[in-house]
């Protein structure tokens, strides 16, 4: 886990930016948010859990 200063959403298109220029696709995005306001109806902060695989790397 890495904390970043900035904006959320900048960091976010950077991360998944990084991520594809090292060939690591996002195959799963949780929302934390979104579900502890769904699930709970409790406010939380903007925090997203991103799933990344390298395909490759998988496959072995």
């Amino acid at each position: 886990m890495k904390t970043v200063k900035g904006k959320f959403e900048t960091t976010e298109t950077m991360v998944s930016a990084l991520l594809k220029e090292e060939r690591v696709g996002v195959l799963t995005e949780i929302d934390i948010q979104i579900t502890l306001k769904e699930k709970l109806n409790k406010n939380f902060r903007k925090h997203k859990i991103l799933g990344a695989c390298d395909p490759p790397f998988a496959f072995k």
